[in-house]
């Protein structure tokens, strides 16, 4: 049985805000179509796509998208290693679904683009393949409902014998856990929740960079390359460790002091810090990663 939608988050703490980046935290996962067909339970019976113990339906999924490949079920970061190196893998499809209003900049998408051509060994390069839907039906925007009412019936892009596909949703409406407030405020800039998806929460950058076009670019490529990098395994999954000790630790419910899946160095992209945000809005560049990270990266494989 598949329970990768139960999930651990990690969160970026501001002094007047919590900025969080949500992240998958499972620890089983295998990037082989036919290993994943084995550890998927497959009801008989119809129901939801997610059940209530965090489960997949295959069986609900397939009708609603018969053409939805196992391989792109994985767990977060366990495509880490394909995606850096270029032994199977030569290219990557980005698919970008937007609620039509809250598309992403060209400058955003270019940038991503570059990142991916000076930190993963692609030859055949990155195509880009959007679509623009209406806002969908939803109650409240989870990573479970993002799943079943937007990537199910809308993703056309998988992974195929030479191109890994990405899913990439910009949002209309906040993360149904981001308060905004006069005293404190939970903000969710993104969440990155399988091997190949993850959702920017645009209209939510949108209010936090008061729609400046200038500065909502760099925040919205600061995010994207962010979020993309968790699909890296960045910081100190189990698919790619850490070289050297740097990822930042917060608190848990013992009193006890953990890693949270972010950076500890100052500047960097994967920074888990109020001056991640704060830097994204006030650099005329966007963020890049810390020597650390990329020690990371070229560890399995990465430029």
């Amino acid at each position: 049985m598949n329970t990768f939608f139960k999930k651990v988050f990690f969160s970026i703490v501001l002094t007047l805000a919590i900025i969080s980046c949500e992240s998958d935290d499972n620890s089983t996962a295998s990037n082989n179509a036919e290993n994943e067909r084995e550890r998927v339970i497959i009801p008989n019976t119809s129901g939801p796509i997610i059940d209530t113990n965090g489960s997949i339906n295959l069986a609900s999924l397939r009708r609603v998208n018969p053409n939805f490949n196992l391989a792109n079920l994985n767990d977060l970061g366990s495509s880490a290693r394909d995606l850096v190196r270029d032994n199977q893998f030569k290219s990557i499809t980005l698919e970008i679904v937007s609620v039509e209003g809250f598309e992403p900049s060209e400058f955003a998408k270019q940038n991503l683009i570059q990142f991916i051509s000076d930190r993963l060994n692609k030859p055949d390069g990155v195509t880009i393949v959007e679509q623009t839907i209406p806002a969908p039906d939803v109650e409240e925007y989870t990573v479970q409902s993002i799943f079943e009412q937007v990537e199910a019936p809308n993703r056309t892009q998988f992974n195929t014998e030479d191109n890994l596909a990405i899913f990439i949703f910009f949002a209309d409406r906040d993360n149904a856990a981001t308060e905004f407030s006069n005293r404190s405020s939970t903000v969710i800039l993104g969440t990155a929740y399988l091997n190949t998806s993850f959702v920017i929460y645009e209209s939510t950058l949108i209010r936090f960079t008061r729609n400046n076009p200038r500065v909502l670019e760099r925040v919205e490529a600061g995010t994207l390359n962010h979020e993309f990098c968790h699909l890296l395994g960045l910081v100190n999954s189990e698919f790619t460790p850490q070289q050297e000790a740097h990822e930042s630790q917060i608190e848990n419910e013992d009193g006890e002091l953990e890693g949270n899946g972010h950076c500890n160095v100052p500047f960097c992209l994967m920074e888990a810090s109020a001056r991640l945000v704060t830097d994204m809005m006030n650099n005329v560049n966007v963020l890049q990663l810390d020597p650390l990270c990329i020690q990371d990266l070229r560890a399995i494989g990465g430029k």
